[in-house]
């Protein structure tokens, strides 16, 4: 195959695009049948479009004759274009039955149907077959008539049906621009037990498909050259010639006519298509390469492919089109953009699945008007922001990008913990100490800790409170601890303040116990950077930093079988980073807990609880008494409440943090009477105050 292949390009106004692209590797299929156009490489929009060819006047061509555009039919509801190219057997619409006694005096024993087998003229209809049967069989003599009409824009209607249908089928039933068969079977239980059968045709397709080479048009199986034909029809693009490179379509149609030797030792076209598109059931383009040349009109806006209706009346509906695996190589030049899609048409469903895009705009899509229900599936990209472009002429959105590309978390749809707001979120855990509601504070510096609890801090310095986050020492990280006994795959998304690149991923992990896992490999795996292990903290640290220009700023972490718990955080390392926001994803199926704020794992958690039994003297007017309680974790400056539960209205009491780990509770009997209380329960609540 050649190395490189110019196909069809096409240049309106000042905007580079192309009408199926600019050097398309293509397919168009419908209802299964491939109708496919193979190239490598690109074509480039011409800054000035060559002249059309001169189309040769052909006794019966009209496109704009009376059903040259749209499909006629009669009892059965109106069904779409179907196009035949090549040489394929087809079936189509029954678009007429009719039933009438025969020569034998049978009443309905003549079956007469009417099977349109392409909306366009065609070069020649050959064997037809009832079933799996070719209708010349002998078993079938003197009980079929076929009468074919292969779609001639001045063609008269069928003089057997007019004659045996009592008026049902008249002289203005020409199908012109249609081909067609009329047939009649005389129904015998031997020749047909099961009833008429299903009908089908052997069609050689259009044959009005221009060869720019010889100025001619006639029947062709060259791809470029029906591709061009589509592109031009009236049901098709509507492109103009004056759109069309005809120096690439030569180009294009020679190399799918070169002669190429097989194992047989006969020769035969390195590029044929044979098959049939049904318009109504959308389009599909398989691959494609669109590229542009950097030196190609480098002021210019690039796009692949452009959906344009081009004419104030000219169709404005496009709708299920699908582009499988398309490449775009679009050399961005600023000022210029250079976008796969312009969608400047009202249209639904325009659908790319797996696209690349190379050297393009951070847009998949460049939407003008009001089209709607559109995907664009993004497999590559040299950027993670990929979005779909709307202009001030837009009037609808409704358009979605997937932007897959190193970007995991497409699969890792469930939400298992997050934190939109850090600042929001943070409170002191002492006076120099800041902690994260529903989070761990993670350290990499050296620790002899060996267990879940003691490696998960509540709070810690080195982090210091901005207008938008928290500032964290290269040695400082916030995190998540999960449950991984079954829940094995994690996506962790972290925002810097102002989008900054920053902060790399640390990992630990822990059996179900809850101590440590330490180096043991296969335990942990992340999908955007090399995990490497740190002894001194005991943590799986990530090779690289996380930032946009390296592309790996999403990523996934897996954890191995014997990992029961892990913690999953981004820590600063390659120096301060602000963290704004933090979010953690798992696979739809999996629920895994997060623990924080629990007895097993309190980090995380701003409110500390103690429970006692207090048996208080008995006490005059006016007396106190104390009780000093631990709650571990406290720290002055904390809020501290407490609540006795008892009955009697006797008593008010205080608390406070007075040290660390230390709060203590007073009671004063406010009665004018001695009270002496049964020993009662003591609740005590501290509350770490927010950063503010």
């Amino acid at each position: 195959m050649p190395v490189a292949i110019p196909i069809i390009a096409v240049a309106v106004g000042a905007v580079a695009s192309a009408a199926v692209g600019g050097g398309i590797i293509g397919a168009l299929v419908g209802a299964g049948t491939a109708f496919a156009i193979t190239s490598v490489g690109g074509s480039v929009f011409p800054s000035r479009p060559p002249s059309a060819p001169v189309i040769p006047a052909r006794a019966g061509d009209d496109a704009t004759a009376p059903g040259a555009g749209r499909t006629q039919s009669f009892r059965q509801p109106l069904t779409e274009h179907q196009l035949v190219f090549g040489r394929i057997k087809v079936g189509g619409p029954m678009v007429f039955i009719h039933s009438a006694t025969d020569d034998q005096g049978r009443a309905d024993g003549y079956f007469y149907t009417v099977i349109v087998l392409a909306a366009h003229r065609v070069q020649s209809i050959g064997d037809v077959w009832l079933g799996d049967t070719l209708a010349t069989d002998a078993k079938y003599n003197g009980l079929v008539r076929i009468d074919r009409h292969l779609g001639a824009a001045d063609q008269v209607a069928n003089a057997n049906l007019i004659a045996e249908t009592g008026g049902k089928w008249t002289a203005n039933h020409r199908g012109r621009g249609r081909a067609y068969v009329a047939v009649r079977l005389k129904i015998t239980a031997q020749a047909f037990p099961s009833g008429p059968p299903n009908i089908a045709a052997l069609v050689q397709g259009a044959n009005t498909i221009l060869d720019p080479r010889s100025n001619t048009t006639g029947w062709s199986d060259n791809p470029a050259l029906c591709l061009a034909w589509y592109l031009t029809a009236p049901f098709g693009w509507k492109a103009s010639w004056d759109d069309i490179d005809i120096p690439a379509l030569i180009a294009a149609a020679n190399i799918c006519d070169e002669l190429i030797g097989t194992r047989a030792g006969v020769y035969e076209k390195r590029y044929t298509v044979n098959g049939r598109v049904s318009l109504g059931e959308g389009i599909r383009y398989y691959g494609g390469h669109f590229a542009c040349g950097t030196g190609i009109n480098p002021a210019l806006d690039r796009f692949g492919v452009r959906f344009s209706r081009g004419a104030a009346d000219a169709y404005n509906n496009h709708n299920r089109h699908v582009f499988d695996a398309p490449n775009f190589e679009l050399r961005q030049l600023d000022p210029n953009v250079a976008i796969p899609f312009l969608n400047e048409t009202n249209g639904t469903a325009i659908i790319a699945r797996n696209m690349r895009m190379e050297g393009c705009s951070p847009f998949a899509a460049r939407h003008t008007a009001a089209a709607t229900d559109c995907e664009y599936d993004v497999a590559w990209a040299q950027s993670y922001s990929i979005g779909a472009d709307y202009t001030p002429s837009a009037t609808r959105a409704g358009n979605a990008v997937f932007n897959r590309h190193r970007a995991p978390t497409s699969r890792l749809t469930r939400l298992l913990a997050h934190i939109p707001n850090i600042r929001a979120a943070a409170f002191w855990q002492s006076s120099t100490e800041i902690g994260v509601e529903g989070a761990c504070i993670m350290a990499t510096s050296t620790t002899a800790e060996t267990t879940m609890a003691a490696l998960s801090w509540n709070g810690l310095n080195g982090i210091t409170p901005t207008a938008r986050g928290l500032l964290l020492n290269p040695n400082r990280g916030i995190g998540f601890v999960v449950q991984t006994t079954h829940a094995k795959e994690f996506a962790l998304a972290h925002w810097l303040v102002g989008g900054a690149d920053g902060g790399r991923l640390c990992l630990r992990c822990f059996d179900g116990a809850g101590i440590v896992r330490e180096n043991i490999p296969g335990d942990a795996l992340a999908s955007g950077t090399t995990l490497q292990w740190a002894p001194t903290s005991k943590s799986w640290q990530a090779g690289a930093v996380m930032q946009e220009s390296d592309l790996n700023r999403r990523q996934t972490v897996r954890f191995g079988p014997e990992v029961a718990f892990a913690q999953i955080g981004i820590i600063g390392f390659d120096g301060q980073i602000e963290v704004e926001a933090l979010r953690l994803y798992g696979l739809p199926e999996d629920a895994p807990a997060i623990l924080s704020g629990c007895p097993a794992l309190p980090a995380g958690g701003r409110t500390l609880m103690y429970s006692a039994s207090w048996d208080l003297p008995s006490m005059p007017p006016g007396a106190t008494a104390n009780a000093d309680v631990t709650v571990p974790g406290a720290r002055r400056g904390d809020f501290a409440d407490a609540s006795l539960d008892t009955s009697s209205i006797a008593f008010v009491l205080d608390c406070h943090v007075w040290s660390n780990d230390k709060v203590r509770v007073t009671a004063r009997n406010v009665s004018l009477s001695t009270v002496d209380l049964p020993a009662a329960a003591l609740h005590v609540q501290v509350v770490k105050r927010r950063v503010g």
